[in-house]
């Protein structure tokens, strides 16, 4: 018994250290360990339990590194968000800022930084189009676009 203890143990330990491989936070580490000990502890309570037939029963450790986190890719929110931020700033600073700075600055700065919030939102928007902000981010170029269609329109 005292081997199946041990085995036990070590496979515990095993489950613990793909966790923390995983980058999962001690708190879910210590839920997961926790009911996986009274899971465990529960079927060893019944009359004709084995413990070596709980270990061949119970999942590898290293799926706990698959399931915990089954989709860790936020580079697409990542993105998005860059884009967005990046782009409304651009807008910002182009259209606010940049008139504000000195009389005739708009028409020496203000078209280079507001091209520079079109690249960034197109391209970031793109890139993270799979999540919320990267489909904000293509609004706000379009945005922009339109924006800059109109100034060119009403100054034309």
């Amino acid at each position: 018994m005292a081997q199946a203890q041990k085995e036990i143990e070590d496979y515990i330990g095993s489950v613990k250290s793909v966790l923390q491989d995983t980058g999962s936070s001690e708190t879910e580490i210590s839920v997961i360990l926790r009911e996986m000990r009274d899971h465990i502890d529960e079927a060893m309570s019944e009359p004709d339990a084995d413990p070596a037939q709980l270990l061949t029963e119970l999942d590898p450790p290293e799926s706990y590194g698959e399931t915990i986190r089954p989709d860790d890719n936020n580079e697409p929110d990542r993105l998005g968000h860059i884009g967005f931020f990046g782009g409304l700033f651009f807008l910002i600073c182009g259209f606010v800022i940049a008139p504000n700075i000195a009389s005739g600055s708009f028409e020496k700065m203000a078209p280079p930084v507001v091209v520079m919030g079109l690249i960034l939102s197109l391209t970031l928007g793109v890139a993270g189009r799979k999540g919320k902000f990267g489909l904000a981010s293509l609004l706000l170029f379009l945005a922009i676009l339109a924006l800059i269609t109109l100034i060119g329109i009403a100054g034309g």
